[in-house]
């Protein structure tokens, strides 16, 4: 019976912007690529490192090998959902088996922002490799991914042409970790769309310093790893850049927010208002939002993209507590 090394690399960071990440408040349907507090399998990584090592089986093909790259959500509960291939061994069977092994997968740890549960998107690769099975211990970072995000956040240069585009976009690069832990041969696996967003991921992996090496049955080896980075720019910064200013402004009685209301990025010219009414939690958290009238000295905008960048915006604005649940007001204005 054919044996195989499963090599799995987690590039499920949302890593990659020197600029702060937009959130949104969780509902029914929104899907963080990026939170405070990452969702984890049961027993952490090394866990699902065993896990996946114990429940993948190669299927009954003879010298094939491939690597399939799933990503899935972890819902706020912690169920797996939403599996897909986002990138083909080349092989239907490969693909499948590795679909099978995340469904097979029990409960998570659920993401959290602000210390609520979230949906959370996440990317795992899987190489199946013809092997005599050994005992795979997988690179990584040295501090783990926390260490890892740091690195990322600190030393990216977000490319001035695309910076001044207003381009953003997510590249995923794999490498090769030596057996002394240098980085070497560095390639864009999926590319972000822009080529000098790509060019800088490939700086940071390149400039990245030395990892702890993968092992095989507890001798140094070298091995694929691979890792995401994020380029986003902050809404002001698209605002600013786009020549339209935004005013928030939150009318509910008795109740005041904590720090500043996030603004939706508007990429074109546009005037008008976007009004909500929301109702907020004893905590002071958005709870629920539904369009309101605009004033009567704005007209209301109908541009249905901006309108969801405006809910989203409200419903992570955050509010005094008090002692019952609220109902008010909050308005985008756009000039």
């Amino acid at each position: 019976m054919k044996k195989l090394i499963l090599i799995f690399a987690l590039v499920c960071l949302a890593i990659g912007s020197v600029w702060a990440q937009d959130f949104t408040e969780s509902t029914d349907t929104t899907v963080f690529v990026a939170v405070e507090q990452m969702p984890e399998f049961p027993g952490g990584q090394a866990a699902l490192f065993k896990f996946l090592s114990e429940n993948v089986k190669y299927p009954p093909i003879v010298d094939v090998q491939g690597r399939v790259i799933c990503q899935f959500i972890v819902d706020k509960d912690g169920s797996i959902v939403d599996i897909e291939v986002i990138r083909s061994s080349g092989y239907e069977l490969l693909d499948n088996e590795a679909v099978r092994a995340i469904q097979a997968m029990p409960k998570w740890k659920p993401g959290k922002q602000k210390g609520q549960a979230v949906r959370v998107k996440y990317t795992v690769p899987i190489n199946f490799k013809l092997a005599s099975n050994p005992v795979i211990v997988q690179p990584q970072f040295v501090g783990g991914a926390e260490a890892q995000q740091a690195y990322i956040l600190k030393n990216m240069k977000y490319p001035k042409n695309a910076k001044k585009a207003l381009q953003e976009g997510t590249t995923i690069c794999q490498f090769t970790v030596q057996e002394d832990g240098s980085i070497t041969d560095p390639q864009v696996f999926v590319s972000s769309g822009v080529e000098s967003l790509d060019a800088e991921a490939l700086r940071l992996i390149q400039k990245m310093p030395k990892w702890t090496p993968g092992t095989s049955d507890g001798k140094p080896q070298a091995m694929q790893s691979a890792t995401i980075i994020r380029f986003s720019l902050p809404a002001e910064y698209i605002n600013k850049a786009s020549g339209v200013s935004v005013t928030a402004t939150a009318e509910v009685d008795d109740r005041t927010v904590e720090g500043s209301i996030p603004v939706p990025a508007c990429r074109e010219k546009i005037e008008g208002e976007i009004a909500f009414k929301l109702l907020i939690g004893k905590d002071g958290k958005v709870l629920s939002t539904r369009p309101a009238e605009s004033s009567t000295t704005a007209k209301t905008i109908n541009n249905p993209a901006l309108i969801e960048l405006a809910r989203k915006a409200a419903l992570q604005t955050q509010f005094n507590a008090a002692d019952n649940e609220s109902v008010g007001i909050l308005r985008f204005l756009f000039k």
